[in-house]
């Protein structure tokens, strides 16, 4: 409500309104969300983007009514750059409003990053961002604040896919944090770690562990390696050696980065998990297949206790399951893992695509959309490989004439299809 909105951007200043507003808006999901999940008839589903956005907008258009309060009498208007803004006379006072709306653009900006809004979380971060260049009178290169944004928005890259953007951020945060604050900093590994990992992706290997080992050592001079953001850096090494290096090697840290995680997380946390499973593709890699089988067993049922029966990650690891199951010629357990797994993805696509319709068993999906979503694209090619690897065990177990291998054809067929 505007009335509302003014008065506590007023009375709280602007990072403290956007601090109290997106708790607010948080706590507000989780009870209707709560109240939906109880059947409660009076509650009806809400928009999430909508009222997320437009609830963050109107502090966004108070915050800046200050700030624009504060800068008119001091922007000129050039002839090719348009408006510019000289704040070398403002007082201490307005500098210090400036970046304090600067903090509270971030702050927003990363809640709207948390519920998957990207592209809002991105326009936050570059006004953050201008307000923190103006609050310092343009002096970036010693603001640790801005340092802060230029982080957050190369990991807002990365979640988007554009990783070469994420690296040029995450360098000029890096080139900040160093000057700041010093070689040895936790915010320097932070930012160490997240482009070494993005570098391990993008297969420049030689830089990749450079970066994380400096983020290791940094992290290991301030917490001892007992602990799990050493954990975490040591894995991205693991994966480092395991694609580039000496697999061996690679599993040994991998052991280590387990043992830590299960020891300060517990037996049942997602980030064990997580590792578990890594360790897992490793030992395949090794040919130690009942030991791989082992640790996706753990893996699974920590993604099923933690995540749920019906989650992408969980027909992730029983396609694996599947997989080494074969390799073993335990073709029964095999063919049920690949069985749960196809069910689960048909159950995700069904949910996720409207055109998508259960008429009988033979019969699974009857139209043709003209195009998908690049993550229900990426569902239906988990589910075609999982058919394919089902039908010649299924051939294999009840014969290729039996009416199993029938209906599989049946599925596999309309799903090429789409």
């Amino acid at each position: 409500e505007k009335t509302f909105v003014r008065r506590r951007v007023r009375i709280l200043g602007a990072s403290g309104a956007a601090n109290a507003h997106v708790t607010d808006v948080d706590e507000l999901l989780r009870l209707i969300e709560e109240r939906i999940d109880d059947d409660e008839a009076d509650i009806e589903p809400i928009d999430e983007q909508d009222g997320v956005l437009n609830s963050y907008q109107q502090v966004k258009k108070y915050c800046l009514h200050v700030t624009n309060e504060l800068t008119k009498h001091h922007t000129e208007v050039d002839g090719e750059d348009g408006a510019v803004i000289d704040v070398s006379a403002l007082s201490k006072a307005a500098l210090a409003k400036l970046a304090d709306a600067g903090d509270a653009m971030h702050l927003i900006g990363a809640s709207l990053g948390g519920y998957g809004f990207f592209g809002e979380e991105m326009e936050y971060y570059k006004e953050a961002l201008r307000l923190k260049e103006l609050s310092c009178q343009g002096n970036i290169d010693k603001s640790v604040s801005a340092s802060d944004t230029l982080h957050c928005m190369g990991f807002s890259m990365d979640n988007v896919g554009k990783s070469e953007e994420a690296i040029e951020y995450y360098d000029r945060a890096l080139e900040i944090r160093i000057e700041c604050l010093g070689q040895d900093d936790l915010r320097v590994a932070e930012t160490l770690h997240n482009k070494g990992a993005l570098l391990c992706e993008a297969d420049r290997a030689d830089e990749a562990m450079e970066c994380l080992e400096e983020a290791l050592r940094i992290r290991e001079l301030h917490h001892g390696e007992e602990h799990e953001s050493c954990a975490d850096t040591m894995q991205w090494m693991g994966n480092l050696l395991r694609k580039h290096g000496d697999p061996s090697e690679a599993l040994d840290y991998f052991k280590f980065a387990l043992r830590i995680k299960q020891t300060r997380l517990g037996n049942d946390d997602i980030d064990v998990a997580n590792t578990l499973f890594n360790t897992a593709v490793l030992l395949d890699d090794l040919e130690k297949y009942e030991l791989s089988l082992i640790a996706y067993k753990e893996a699974l049922r920590i993604r099923k206790l933690v995540l749920g029966e019906k989650n992408d990650e969980v027909a992730d690891t029983l396609f694996c399951m599947g997989n080494v199951a074969t390799v073993i010629e335990n073709h029964d357990e095999a063919l049920g893992y690949f069985k749960e797994s196809i069910s689960i993805r048909e159950g995700l696509i069904s949910e996720e695509d409207p055109t998508s319709q259960v008429i009988d068993d033979t019969l699974l999906f009857i139209s043709n959309p003209r195009s998908l979503r690049p993550d229900l694209v990426s569902q239906y090619q988990k589910l075609i490989k999982c058919f394919e690897e089902a039908l010649p065990l299924t051939k294999l177990l009840a014969g290729p004439n039996h009416k199993d291998v029938s209906r599989l054809l049946d599925r596999m067929g309309e799903v090429y299809k789409r």
